[in-house]
């Protein structure tokens, strides 16, 4: 009965030195690189951090360790994902904005195996939208939409994270989401200019520009009058 006591007894002060302590949001502070400040001891946390809203996750040495997931002071769910030591590390991340009803807008979408984006990443910026194929840890392409996805701006192919195959851009201003094919076009070997850089006017559609490329070296140049249509001379090599 006496080794069940102290057995019991020894359990107990076991868990009770590793279990993490908890904290209240209030309590702490962020730096500029996310790090979790303790406002009493200006230390990084270490410990488990909680809110009026729910559990955020644990800390150590005030960086994210774990799944979490974090609420903006209107409730709404900010972000949640799985974090070691500080960054993202495995499986799905997803942060939202603070809009209504619920705060699922997604600001961005990624997926991770073992620190490495595997998979589509979505994320906006401004009221453009971009999504980027990645496999462990390598770009595959880029695109990049109007906010609500249903016109095609740039796209970008990739080989071995370098730029490879036949890119799409637009032009500005980017108010004008019509562009029906005026684009740039720019191909890339191994992420250099291969073959086709062509330009055409934003407004008219017309071809301006039509070059040529041989492993990043011009071979050919072609200008044309956007109101005549006639080919003019280029003036030499211009820079964009």
């Amino acid at each position: 009965m006496k080794k069940l006591f102290l057995f019991s007894l020894l359990c107990l002060c076991f868990t009770s030195c590793f279990e993490e302590k908890t904290y209240i949001k209030n309590q702490v502070f962020y730096t500029d690189d996310e790090t979790c400040i303790l406002k009493s001891n200006q230390k990084p946390l270490n410990g488990f951090l909680t809110s009026n809203f729910g559990d955020i996750g644990l800390y150590k040495n005030g960086k994210r360790e774990g799944f979490h997931k974090d609420y903006y002071q209107s409730g709404r769910l900010k972000l949640r994902g799985y974090f070691k030591k500080g960054d993202h590390y495995d499986g799905k991340l997803e942060k939202f904005r603070d809009k209504e009803p619920n705060g699922l807008n997604p600001e961005l979408e990624q997926n991770k195996i073992k620190g490495k984006l595997h998979g589509i990443k979505r994320y906006h910026f401004n009221d453009i939208r971009y999504e980027e194929s990645y496999t462990k840890g390598v770009i595959q392409w880029r695109i990049r939409t109007t906010n609500n996805g249903w016109t095609k701006l740039d796209r970008e192919v990739f080989k071995n994270g370098k730029k490879h195959g036949r890119c799409t851009y637009t032009h500005e201003p980017m108010e004008l989401f019509d562009f029906k094919g005026k684009r740039e076009i720019h191909d890339y070997k191994d992420g250099k200019l291969h073959g086709k850089y062509i330009w055409t006017d934003y407004q008219s559609g017309e071809v301006i520009l039509d070059w040529e490329y041989d492993n990043g070296e011009i071979i050919s140049q072609k200008c044309y009058d956007i109101k005549t249509k006639k080919e003019i001379g280029c003036g030499g090599r211009i820079e964009w």
